[in-house]
């Protein structure tokens, strides 16, 4: 990757907001970023049986401590999850208005020092904007600090869903989501500026197939759940797993849902942190926490002693799905690794996908073999997905 090729981009929204030294750590953390991390997260719209749902997977290269913070400002009843760690939010008001963010850079909207105040979407949701221009003015106008709100946003305003496209110097699209459209899928690459985000490479193959399996999951759920309805107690469930599936046969980082596996390389890897449901219909923030890579989450609820709230939060808890039920075309895989130029070698093969686990071997494997498998796999490995889980479990036992 060439570690130069936005650095424009970041000087130009960076270059008066610091003293020289604040401006120089900036930089070294972008490069860093930009050298060892692509943050990817996946985000989606549906709409079910006329209810809105906004939905996101979080994938971070830390474990964060999360506030979900349910409170009345500017006589706005909004519920908002902010990340401790860098000031990240993003939630839902009593009126309706709900925004869920993936980036087109390299964690740059994630750096220490963003706070509330200058987060775009928190200024969203603390009014009403009856409005939309007025929403999209606030969301797009620079902060003082000259950040801006980049990449893909799903936002919910006024019943109507809006993908707002921005890249880094504030160039954007806005488009109206069909009010006959079942669902809507963005990750880290650009659909109107299509330069923008992850489009080679490992990143250009995992921003990709992220979009294209959320996609394939989402037809399969409304070709095979139209029964369910929005007040069930298992939808929410159901719309998580959309997001969470094991791919048998594709590096990890591929997977929509990402569980932290090693650090390898001196490379920090991103794995998926949280999961959050904006049911925008219902009023309805619904946040699952991953089990094992979330420190903290606090519910703290701001709200007066008698007042009864509009907005439900609902907090679950979950984790990667390690049940082995897909796996992808090997012609299809060839022709996405080709595309972006990507060399699938053994090194930034997926743990469970080892070649030697791939091949149905014989019960009387050779030694050689045996050397590659874990210990604690049973020498017959005929069947991939016992392997997989078996290795999962002895992985989880280690920790």
């Amino acid at each position: 990757m060439n570690i130069w090729k936005n650095s424009e981009k970041y000087i130009l929204i960076l270059h008066d907001s610091y003293t020289n030294k604040r401006f120089f750590e900036n930089i070294i953390y972008i490069l860093y970023i930009t050298i060892n991390i692509n943050i990817m997260c996946v985000i989606y719209y549906m709409n079910m049986n006329g209810q809105h749902i906004l939905a996101k997977n979080r994938d971070l290269p830390y474990n964060p401590e999360i506030d979900i913070i349910h409170e009345i400002v500017n006589g706005v009843e909004v519920v908002y999850m902010m990340d401790k760690k860098n000031g990240w939010v993003e939630g839902i008001n009593e009126f309706g208005i709900g925004m869920v963010n993936s980036s087109l850079l390299e964690d740059f909207h994630h750096y220490n020092d963003y706070n509330m105040r200058e987060n775009k979407m928190y200024k969203a949701l603390i009014n009403r904007h009856h409005d939309k221009n007025h929403l999209f003015h606030e969301l797009l106008k620079k902060s003082d600090k000259k950040y801006i709100l980049e990449g893909h946003s799903l936002i919910a305003h006024n019943n109507t869903i809006y993908h707002l496209e921005n890249t880094p110097i504030n160039k954007h699209i806005v488009n109206t989501v069909s009010p006959m459209t079942k669902y809507k899928v963005f990750s880290n690459h650009g659909v109107n500026f299509p330069k923008e985000g992850l489009t080679d490479g490992r990143g250009g193959v995992s921003s990709f197939l992220r979009r294209e399996l959320t996609k394939k999951e989402l037809h399969k759920f409304f070709t095979n759940k139209t029964t369910i309805k929005c007040d069930d107690n298992k939808l929410y469930d159901e719309l998580s797993s959309v997001l969470n599936k094991n791919y048998v046969n594709i590096d990890y980082r591929f997977h929509p849902y990402r569980s932290k596996s090693r650090i390898s390389n001196n490379i920090l890897l991103v794995y998926t942190s949280a999961q959050l449901l904006l049911n925008i219909t219902n009023k309805e923030f619904v946040y699952f926490k991953d089990k094992h890579y979330t420190e903290k989450v606090t519910y703290i609820n701001k709200l007066p002693r008698n007042y009864v709230p509009k907005i439900r939060v609902i907090i679950k808890e979950t984790e990667k799905n390690m049940t082995p039920v897909k796996k992808l075309n090997k012609t299809f895989l060839q022709k996405i690794y080709k595309r972006f130029h990507y060399k699938n070698t053994n090194k930034n093969t997926n743990k469970n996908t080892n070649k030697n686990t791939n091949k149905n071997t014989n019960k009387n494997t050779n030694k050689n073999t045996n050397k590659n498998t874990n210990k604690n796999t049973n020498k017959n490995t005929n069947k991939n997905y016992k392997y997989i889980q078996t290795k999962d479990k002895t992985r989880k036992n280690k920790k």
